[in-house]
């Protein structure tokens, strides 16, 4: 699992044919408490027909970087966006749980160009 620039870890599950209709990829983020794991059961159903990016959001999983009681929705908007850019398509979907919903509400509220 690669590392973004400011820590969080991220993976990525393609499980479609080549020949296969390009769609947008799926970037999902969790809530406080979990990891990328948590969307671990979705992947049979999303993969074969989606690029699928999850990310461990700092201090969570295997990501790097603490949260603490600072941590800001910018820093945490900046840590989703560089999920997406690891996404490899210039628009993605987005799906949140929790605070990861929260996360993708504000993100595409601040960058509506490259959520599809």
């Amino acid at each position: 699992m690669p590392a973004t620039p400011t820590g969080p870890h991220y993976d990525i599950t393609e499980l479609n044919a080549p020949w296969d209709t390009v769609r947008a990829p799926i970037v999902m983020h969790h809530g406080i408490g979990t990891n990328a794991g948590i969307w671990s059961g979705w992947l049979p159903v999303l993969a074969p027909h989606h690029r699928v990016v999850r990310f461990d959001t700092r201090g969570f999983g295997r990501s790097h970087g603490a949260w603490h009681a600072g941590t800001t929705m910018d820093e945490l908007v900046g840590d989703l966006m560089q999920a997406v850019a690891h996404a490899g398509a210039p628009k993605v979907h987005l799906i949140g749980e929790s605070l990861g919903g929260t996360v993708a509400l504000a993100a595409a509220l601040r960058h509506p160009e490259r959520i599809a």
